[in-house]
Parts: C-alpha cells; structure tokens; sequence
C-alpha cells in the first residue's frame, strides 16, 4: 500500500523541502509510484515533472540549480494555495448555461441535457495556474437520460435509463469522451428491482469504482402516498451489485454517501405521517461494508441526540464529495488527505404544537467522515439486540460535529463540499447579492493562511466556540455539544448570485443562467 501517497499534501512538501540533495534525485527515482501519487494536483502535477526533469538531468552535478527550482517550485505551490485559501483568484470569466433540465458539475467539468434525451455537453473550466484553456465537446450516448452522474478522472458518466421495463431500472456506464459504452465496464448495463413502475427522482454517487444510486420512489398505502426509496451499489467495471437496500412501511432509505471504498453511510427516516408508527423511532446514519454481502446489516448505527416526545425529523440528507484516486490525471485538495474529508448532515425538524406541526429552521451537522470508520466498542458501544451491528449513541460521538444553521440549496447541494472546505454564501440585505465565505475544517487551516501582496480582500474569524447559537434546542432532550473548530475566510465585497460552488481549483458563482468561474 501506499502509505506515503495518503499523507497530506503539505506533510509530502514539509519532506521533500527538507531532504539534501543526494536524497532528492533518489526520491525522483520512486517518482510516480509513491512522491508523484502524493504531491498531485493540476499544479503540483507541472511542478514535479519539472522538478524531475532538473533532477534526471543535472542529477548530482548541479545540486544548487536543483535546490533553486525545488524551491521556486515549492514556492508557486504554496502561493496558489495561499490565494484559495484567501479567495483571491487570478483570473475570472463568464458562460452561459445551456437549456436543459439536467446537469452537473465535478472535477472541473459542468455538463448539462435534457431529460428523455441522449445528448450531453461538457464545458471544462479553465486552470489560471496551469494556463489550461476552457475545452468544450459533445457525446450522443443514444440513451434517454433520465438523470446522469460523471467523473472525469475515468471517463466515465453514469445514466440512468429514462425508459423503464416495469420495475426494473437500468443503468448504464458510457465514456464521456466517446458517448459509448465504457471499454473498461464488463457489463455496461446494469438493472435494479424497484417497487414500483414509475420513480420520482434519484441520486447518484461514484466513489472510484463504486457507483452508488438511490431510486426514490412513492407507493400507494391505506390511501396515502408513502416513500418507498431503494438504494443499489455497484462496481461498475465488473458489473457486480454490492448492495442493495429497500425501505419499508416504516423506514425509508432517505439518503447516502460514500465513505471510502469499503463503506457507505445511510441515513434512514421514520415515516411518522403513518398511522401506528412510534415516532419516537429514531432515525439513524448507519455505515455498511460491502464486504458483508449484498443483504448485509449494518456494522454501524449513529443515532441522532434524543428529541421530545412532540418532535419528529420530516427531512434527512447527507453530503460528501466523492474521492478519486491521486494520480497524474486527478487533483486533490491541499492540506487534507483522499482519506480525510468532510461530511455534511442536514435535519429539518418539526414540533407538534396544539395537534400543528410547525417546521423548524434545518440543522447542519458537519464532521470528518472518520468519525464514521472508527471503533467504539472500546468507548463504550454495545450491540444492537438479536443483530452484529455497534449502536453508538450520540454521547460518543456528538463531539467530533459542529453543529450549525446554514441552509443549502437543495439544487447544488453536493458540491458546496469539497475537501475539508465548505462553501456558502452570506446575505448582504441586497437581494441577489452576497460575500462569499469559505470554511476549512483543516486543523493545520490556520497556520496555512499566508500573507499575499496588496490589499486584504477578505477577513478571518478562528471559530471554536461549543455552539453558534441554542436556536432549536427546546426539541432536543439530552446535552449538544458540538465544538468541531474551523477557519471562516468571507470576502469583504459581495457578488450577485444566486447560488455558489466549489472544487479544487476553481469557485463558481451561479446566476440566472450563467456561471462565472473564479479561477485561482
């Protein structure tokens, strides 16, 4: 294994500053197996293959040129992250969005189509670091689309077929290069029972060679229309179903993401609106392994802090961005590693009040996805009855969150994560107008903020107070204490948008129909 390539990309840095010269041409002798793997970025990517080059070619003879650009190049790294995490970019620029109904944004690449369509346009963003120019192409898959997903780092798009056979759905792996089928995916169809003919909408993930959907689908029951969601795993390139996980009369599959490539979280909701059911059921975020069979229970239950007998949980959604593997095609973020990220939980709570039930404002839940992976059992976890999966109450693990009120909008939603970075947008009682703010979970965020020439043109405010504010806090009935400490980074001037985003290099800003790209 790779131990060296899941460091943190400032750790590979702080070693490579420090090795002599004797020891850098050694290292540029295990160059893409382990230093290349760990320093990969669409900059830092340049920047070793030039630092590799200067070694091969004055190797012991010119150690002094050598140390020169190892530290002019280290020095251009640093800057280029000094900028992001200052929001101060170098270069910005505007395009319209196309018409459709259906569209993405990963890796650097915005994509749009229209449902029951099989076109597909890709818009890649322009890298100021790199002097990589925008790049625009166009796929006919020759399926309908019903929805789609994509990594650009495998050349891979995901559809979702938008006609259906019955219950079965079907899936299909295409080349986003080509609109074909994958020439790595065995079997480029896949299907999925569900229960009924029709389904409302679905959510797609894809972790590597994981690819994760969930159908959210409605049934008819005692005259109400009830969620009856179902979750399908696959590895797309055999084709193989991982998982499978469907919901029942009281429980619904609400939400999932990925965790690594051996687990997924789950969260499930109780459908109190049914006559008969304790709503005093908790819901709960449960981590799978799919090594346990495609029916596994769960290894996991993270149960959410205990609510009063009138409150209720009426929506669930987890985020996390997806994880590709480093290599010369796919960045990553700075100061983290592929294995350190975080994840996002949002609540809406309601309260019955007088036989009302009056929503509340949303909750927001952010925590690093280990917290999910490690072991409890030593801190106090038991067994859930009759099952092998660790319940672990919110007491163990309410600590390791912040707990917070910021909304997201539901239409860009999975992509206001990246990294250990949160974006969002703050108002400024302009309509349409806001600053933008960048929170970095980094607990190395703070010492990485380095001073750039000229002007400020943000603020920064350290934040590791317990609680933000106790607004909500009647309906819980046990203690929330959430301390998880961040950097707050907000622009001091505000931008007309409607929504805002982000990945590694680039932050978008989106209005009407056009996005601006700010390019760091």
């Amino acid at each position: 294994m790779n131990h060296f390539g899941r460091l943190p990309t400032e750790l590979v840095v702080n070693i490579i500053e420090c090795l002599d010269p004797l020891s850098l041409v050694a290292a540029s002798g295990v160059r893409s197996q382990y230093i290349l793997a760990a320093l990969e970025t669409n900059t830092a990517a340049t920047i070793w293959l030039d630092m590799q080059t200067m070694a091969l070619n004055y190797e012991l003879h010119s150690p002094t040129a050598y140390r020169r650009l190892l530290s002019r190049c280290l020095e251009e790294l640093k800057a280029y992250y000094a900028r992001y995490s200052s929001l101060r970019w170098m270069k910005s620029y505007c395009f319209q969005m196309e018409y459709g109904n259906l569209w993405e944004l990963y890796g650097g690449v915005y994509a749009q189509g229209a449902m029951g369509h099989g076109m597909l346009k890709f818009r890649k963003a322009m890298v100021a670091t790199t002097s990589e120019d925008e790049r625009v192409w166009e796929i006919n898959t020759g399926v309908p689309i019903r929805d789609f997903s994509m990594d650009v780092f495998q050349d891979l798009v995901v559809l979702v077929d938008y006609r259906n056979t019955g219950s079965e759905r079907q899936v299909r792996f295409h080349s986003m290069s080509t609109g074909t089928p994958h020439p790595l995916a065995k079997r480029p169809v896949v299907t999925i029972n569900a229960t009924e003919p029709r389904f409302e909408s679905c959510n797609i993930a894809i972790n590597n060679d994981l690819v994760g959907i969930l159908f959210q689908d409605q049934i008819l029951y005692a005259n109400q229309r009830l969620e009856s969601n179902v979750l399908g795993v696959w590895a797309w390139k055999t084709g193989d179903m991982l998982l499978r996980l469907p919901s029942t009369l009281d429980h619904v599959v609400e939400t999932m993401c990925f965790l690594s490539s051996s687990h997924i979280l789950v969260g499930w909701r109780t459908l109190f609106y049914r006559e008969g059911i304790n709503r005093q059921v908790m819901p709960s975020l449960d981590v799978y392994e799919f090594s346990k069979g495609v029916d596994a229970q769960p290894s996991k239950r993270f149960l959410l802090p205990k609510m009063k007998e009138t409150a209720t949980v009426l929506e669930f959604s987890i985020c996390c961005d997806s994880t590709p593997t480093p290599s010369q095609y796919c960045p990553r973020p700075f100061y983290t590693s592929p294995d350190h990220r975080i994840c996002k939980v949002q609540i809406s709570l309601g309260d019955e009040l007088d036989g009302m039930l009056t929503r509340e404002s949303p909750m927001t839940l952010l925590l690093f996805t280990h917290t999910f992976l490690r072991d409890y059992k030593p801190m106090g976890a038991i067994l859930g009855e009759g099952t092998s999966t660790t319940i672990v109450p919110w007491e163990l693990w309410g600590e390791s969150t912040r707990l917070t009120l910021w909304n997201s909008p539901a239409s860009v939603y999975s992509i206001c994560v990246n990294g250990l970075r949160v974006i969002r947008k703050i108002s400024t009682g302009v309509q349409q107008h806001f600053k933008i703010q960048l929170c970095d979970f980094n607990p190395y965020a703070v010492s990485s903020i380095e001073s750039l020439p000229g002007k400020p043109t943000s603020t920064y405010r350290y934040v590791n107070s317990a609680m933000e504010s106790t607004f909500n806090m009647h309906i819980f009935t046990q203690q929330v204490y959430t301390p998880l400490p961040y950097l707050e980074v907000t622009t001091k001037r505000s931008f007309e948008a409607r929504d805002v985003m982000l990945d590694h290099d680039n932050v978008y800003l989106v209005r009407g129909r056009e996005i601006e790209v700010l390019s760091f």
